[in-house]
């Protein structure tokens, strides 16, 4: 074939497809116009799903059907499968579409069964039909075909074909995409959400593990009861659902812990896909992992779930054909044992509960009793405690909690050194009983084997939560070391080798105004910096010790003698002082201190933050 036949010949096709397209292209005024009344026209709805005029909508395309279907509650479900969640979002996309109506004053005839059909998506393998319909109203049913996309660089939703089942036109509706909802073809009009309840809902659970290694594991359940407190509401105004409070009933006795949580991970179970056989290497018998739910409303929920494979599972839903196939972590939060439901408390103690406290660290041991409004120090005798402190080791010991408890199947044989155990933390309650922390050896890194006098299981507790009532000496020794307040202050002292700067504190000229400081030493002067001045005053009042250094004299660090840097003495209004001597010889750049007016400091030599004696190391060029 030479070249000039090829050209006549591609001349041909090109024209012989200009004809089709002209004659099959929807033009204005061709025809009857398109008219579908909109159920909601100009008026805005916020859920079309549930204000629409329609509780039935038919689906049907590339041979499969499926029936949408409002119930009573306004919850949209999908049969088939039978027991199917309709995505409300979809639906609310597809009643949308037909709120303000569907027009088209442009059209082409087309021929049923025709290849024209298929140019326009409308054909039954491609096209998409929908009936929306209620009780015995005149359905509504439109056949949405293809498409036609925006030009590239051009916004909008684009043009779609549509036609009415049974006539002879296909239209065009500008600018509007109804093919959207159905993207993702049938399957997708199905909610991947699960179930419709809220881990509020819930009333009872039921698990059933006939392959577990433990028999507490094989089968267990957990009743609640509603909190009392009356009826709550929620930042809109409306009635909130009730508190539960939790416990196993079978076994009796065990506390229950984080139940809401595990209740969560269904009430918000995701399917990744629904399939409607199960792969040939997974299986779902009768020894599967299996819970039965009961809801507060009298609804009853079923699942089964089969082993992990690889990074996922399935879940078998009663009522529901086919099966949901989610992730392995999904899977994993459902896939409880009863110590995982079990309350995690260590010490079931309220603060207000403690009368005394006992920790043993190897070789070292600090003791506390309460006493009065306050708190006495039994080891080290007499040291004097951070009220703070042991009122937030108060605070732990009421929420601190065990990583784990473990079966018997995985501490049988195990070498938990819990026989010699190298910390043990005990609290004494107002009312005699008492409870024992014993933590054994490491079994991963940062979690111990731990257990508590009283409770039948081998725990785990990781190191960051041991850490909270773990407490040395030196954690619950008082490290402030003025008990005054800046308000307190009527002058401040600084003695320099060279220098002695005297801070007097005047009183407000006026009601509510602000105290001035001036100097008297080694000069009188008025114009300091009040900034510089409250910085000072401040440091002293919230000065704290940063070590203590028990095997040292005074003396030996320069304190009483030439090596003495300076010393500060804060005379209160009251008339009381406070004398802080501060060496030059320091340990890490920090130095050495004495106080010989403070109770608690009395012959203790420690060491100050240097950054914090730089805040009142201060000679009076430095406050001008």
């Amino acid at each position: 074939m030479n070249r000039k036949t090829i050209v006549l010949l591609l001349s041909f096709v090109g024209l012989a497809v200009l004809v089709l397209a002209v004659k099959l292209w929807p033009r204005s005024g061709s025809g009857p116009d398109l008219r579908i009344k909109g159920w909601s026209e100009g008026r805005k709805v916020e859920k079309a799903e549930e204000e629409a005029p329609y509780d039935r909508i038919e689906v049907e395309t590339g041979g499969n059907k499926v029936t949408l279907s409002r119930g009573a509650n306004r919850k949209w479900t999908m049969t088939p499968p039978e027991g199917a969640r309709a995505d409300s979002y979809k639906v609310r996309q597809i009643a949308d579409a037909f709120r303000e109506g569907v027009t088209s004053v442009v059209s082409s005839r087309v021929s049923s069964g025709g290849a024209d059909l298929a140019a326009f998506g409308l054909d039954d393998a491609t096209r998409v039909k929908v009936v929306l319909s209620k009780g015995g109203a005149d359905p509504v049913a439109l056949e949405i075909g293809s498409v036609q996309k925006p030009e590239e660089g051009r916004y909008g939703e684009g043009d779609t074909f549509v036609r009415v089942p049974g006539q002879d036109r296909a239209y065009r509706l500008i600018r509007k995409d109804l093919r959207r909802p159905f993207e993702d073809g049938i399957r997708g009009l199905r909610d991947r959400k699960v179930f419709d309840f809220e881990a509020s809902d819930v009333a009872r659970a039921e698990v059933r593990n006939p392959a577990a290694p433990d028999g507490t594991d094989r089968a267990f359940a957990l009743a609640s009861e509603e909190k009392p407190g009356g009826e709550a509401k929620d930042g809109d105004g409306e009635k909130k659902k009730p508190e539960r409070a939790w416990r196993f009933e079978v076994p009796g006795g065990v506390p229950a812990g984080d139940v809401r949580g595990w209740l969560s991970s269904m009430a918000g179970l995701y399917a990744q896909e629904y399939v409607d056989d199960l792969p040939k290497d997974v299986a779902i018998g009768d020894d599967a992992y299996a819970i039965e739910l009961k809801l507060a409303d009298g609804r009853a929920v079923s699942l089964a779930l089969s082993v992990t494979a690889g990074d996922s599972a399935y879940v078998r839903v009663g009522g529901m054909a086919g099966y949901a196939k989610v992730a392995k972590y999904t899977a994993d939060q459902m896939r409880k044992k009863l110590l995982d439901l079990h309350d995690k408390s260590l010490f079931r103690a309220k603060r207000e509960e403690v009368e005394a406290f006992d920790v043993r660290d190897g070789g070292k041991r600090v003791a506390w009793v309460r006493e009065g409004n306050g708190y006495r120090a039994i080891e080290p005798a007499g040291m004097p405690l951070n009220r703070a402190t042991v009122e937030q080791v108060l605070a732990d010991v009421e929420s601190l909690k065990a990583d784990a408890f473990l079966p018997p199947s995985q501490v049988a044989g195990a070498d938990t050194g819990l026989d010699a155990p190298a910390v043990t933390a005990s609290v004494r309650l107002k009312d005699g009983r008492t409870y024992v922390l014993e933590v054994g050896k490491e079994k991963d890194k940062g979690v111990f084997y731990a257990r508590v006098t009283g409770l039948p299981h081998v725990a785990t507790i990781a190191q960051w939560m041991l850490g909270k009532v773990r407490k040395s000496p030196a954690d619950l020794r008082n490290k402030k070391v003025f008990a005054f307040a800046e308000a307190d202050v009527a002058s401040v002292d600084l003695v320099h080798k060279d220098e002695t700067v005297r801070l007097v504190r005047e009183p407000a000229k006026a009601e509510g105004g602000e105290a001035v400081w001036k100097a008297t030493a080694p000069q009188a002067e008025a114009a300091l910096k009040p900034d510089a001045v409250r910085t000072l005053v401040a440091a002293l009042a919230g000065l704290t010790a940063k070590d203590f250094a028990p095997d040292k004299q005074p003396a030996a660090v320069g304190l009483g003698g030439s090596g003495q840097d300076m010393s500060v003495t804060v005379t209160l209004a009251d008339g009381s002082r406070h004398v802080l001597r501060v060496s030059a010889d320091r340990k890490d750049g920090d130095p050495y201190a004495v106080t010989p007016t403070e109770k608690d400091f009395k012959g203790a030599v420690f060491t100050l933050n240097q950054y914090q004696v730089r805040n009142f190391q201060k000679r009076l060029k430095e406050l001008q």
